[in-house]
């Protein structure tokens, strides 16, 4: 069975505080039985919470808490235990006995606690609103954002289309020259802020989204760092609360490596915690995934790229729950694929001919080269002269037969720091140090050259 969200349009989602607060328990999405479970749960955590605090931690308008509360309470499983005033937002509450043996009930189904997940439909709407297709990028924006890296115009006019594409870019060339620093910088020209749920809560399973390792709050916090009778911001300079269930963040980036495997783009279920993480790509939504180090992936690309072809078509993947049922959600991201193998060494050309942005990450010319080692030594607070690095790239590569890299200024100079905080150094930098540093970092083996 295929359970589907329905789609609410297509409007760009330019203001993200358009989720507002419930008023009413049909508008949370969830059953009463689940809003109960989380209530006991934090009076149990918490020891004797203040009904406010209750509140904050479900993430609730404090009236929706409150007939969540009453209900508890007449049905005899928590009890006032102290009260520091008149309102019933001060009320601290205990587990009676009974209260106890359905907490035990509730946690031997799941650990969640937090706030209330939101229902799939609203977040298969919210993200269909947020789009990373509605971003729109000019010349002007991809300079400004990677302007501390030194590129050609060449690479930054071939990066830009892909990103207006919103579906996939192939960054490959030799390793070391800036493609993973390419993708990274990506964020600085997203726009955003987006809205991203705590949890999810999809045919009584729980899927736990927002990540702080991935997600950045970036707007407007939780209703719990605010007063609770202060309104947020909404658009057009009206005034109304948004449903704190959801975090302001900005665009995220997922970046993953040679760890990745097909597990982890699906629902990843915890048997000790008895609840779903998202996978990566719903983590990712509206913004970037960055598979770097591609091709060297514990699952072979073949499969991967299998896996994310009917997604890459058509904007949605078919996740199965452990009941058997099958969902569909958005796949609502920029899809960066970075390589320093061959390309047709990774993948066979038909596939190739679905990614339709294809960049070449070069190797640094002579003077981009010199720019690179010009600006490393200002963050590092030195005076470099152009005959020091000209002799560098005499002796290491003119002579020595390598190639250059764009990483290798900020490496032979992080070698300089090394030494010069080893002997206590604070004099001018000397070619005689770098050339030291260079020694260091450069592997000479009989008959080759490398790194």
């Amino acid at each position: 069975m295929t359970s589907s969200a329905k789609n609410a349009g297509a409007a760009p989602y330019s203001e993200p505080h358009l989720v507002p607060e419930p008023g009413e328990f049909a508008d949370l999405g969830v059953s009463q039985s689940l809003l109960m479970d989380l209530a006991l749960k934090e009076v149990y955590f918490a020891r004797h919470p203040a009904a406010v605090d209750i509140s904050r931690a479900l993430a609730l308008p404090f009236v929706l808490t409150e007939r969540i509360l009453d209900t508890a309470r007449a049905d005899g499983f928590i009890e006032t235990v102290r009260s520091e005033g008149y309102f019933q937002q001060l009320f601290q509450y205990g587990l009676t006995e009974r209260g106890q043996d359905k907490v035990n009930e509730c946690l031997a189904r799941s650990q969640y606690r937090g706030p209330v997940p939101v229902p799939l439909a609203q977040y298969c709407d919210v993200v269909r609103r947020q789009t990373i297709r509605n971003q729109t990028v000019v010349r002007e924006d991809l300079q400004r954002s990677l302007g501390d890296l030194v590129l050609s115009q060449e690479v930054l006019d071939r990066v830009g289309p892909g990103i207006n594409s919103g579906t996939c870019v192939f960054l490959y060339g030799a390793s070391g020259n800036g493609k993973t620093s390419i993708a990274t910088h990506l964020r600085d020209v997203l726009t955003g802020p987006v809205l991203v749920p705590h949890a999810l809560e999809i045919n009584g399973q729980i899927v736990k989204v927002f990540d702080p390792t991935v997600h950045e709050i970036k707007a407007s916090k939780h209703v719990a760092d605010q007063p609770m009778d202060v309104p947020y911001l909404t658009c057009a300079g009206s005034e109304s609360r948004r449903d704190p269930r959801w975090e302001v963040c900005s665009r995220p980036v997922v970046i993953v490596g040679g760890e990745l495997t097909l597990d982890k783009l699906e629902f990843q279920y915890d048997p000790l915690l008895r609840y779903h993480q998202a996978p990566l790509h719903m983590k990712a939504a509206g913004g970037l995934l960055v598979i770097d180090d591609f091709g060297r992936q514990r699952v072979s690309p073949r499969d991967l790229l299998n896996r994310w072809i009917v997604p890459m078509d058509r904007g949605v993947d078919y996740l199965p729950l452990p009941t058997g049922e099958t969902i569909e959600v958005p796949f609502d991201l920029l899809l960066i694929f970075s390589t320093n193998l061959h390309p047709l060494d990774v993948v066979d050309e038909a596939f190739l001919r679905r990614i339709r942005h294809k960049v070449f990450v070069p190797n640094p010319t002579p003077d981009q080269f010199s720019a690179l080692f010009f600006k490393q030594a200002a963050a590092r607070g030195l005076a470099i002269r152009q005959e020091f690095i000209d002799h560098i790239a005499d002796r290491y590569y003119s002579q020595g037969g390598r190639e250059m890299r764009s990483c290798h200024p900020k490496d032979i100079l992080s070698n300089v720091e090394d030494i010069r905080i080893y002997e206590g150094d604070s004099s001018p930098l000397t070619v005689e140090t770098l050339v030291r540093a260079a020694d260091a970092y450069f592997l000479f083996v009989e008959g080759t050259t490398s790194t």
